[in-house]
């Protein structure tokens, strides 16, 4: 028997001019299924490691300040999937109804995939 599969990507492998096309690309969109944005002037950065098993998925990740969507394209998939996760920063939800909702530093969000977050 097999272990779990495992993935790393480090946008350090990438050069410069790339980083931000394949987080928003590889990582986001076709992972995550969720789209990436940054306001950052560094541009993205993102260090991730995961471990996929059957009908769930384990990771860790350090990235700089992000927006996360679903958005209505991604959404058309039908993935019911949801996401705990510790946002050692805080950030800020937005629900579906567009109701904001912050997030303390080192507190932890059990989300359904269906909302916009910053972190």
């Amino acid at each position: 028997m097999s272990g779990p599969e495992h993935f790393r990507l480090s946008t350090d492998d990438l050069p410069i001019l790339n980083r931000q096309d394949a987080i928003r690309e590889y990582f986001g969109r076709m992972l995550q299924r969720m789209d990436y944005e940054t306001n950052d002037e560094r541009g993205m950065w993102l260090k991730a490691e995961a471990w996929l098993l059957p009908g769930i998925s384990i990771g860790r990740s350090t990235y700089t300040p992000l927006e996360i969507e679903r958005t209505s394209e991604l959404l058309q998939d039908g993935r019911d999937d949801v996401m705990l996760c510790k946002l050692p920063s805080g950030g800020r939800i937005w629900l579906p109804d567009g109701t904001e909702v912050e997030v303390a530093p080192g507190d932890f969000v059990l989300a359904a995939l269906n909302y916009r977050l910053h972190m």
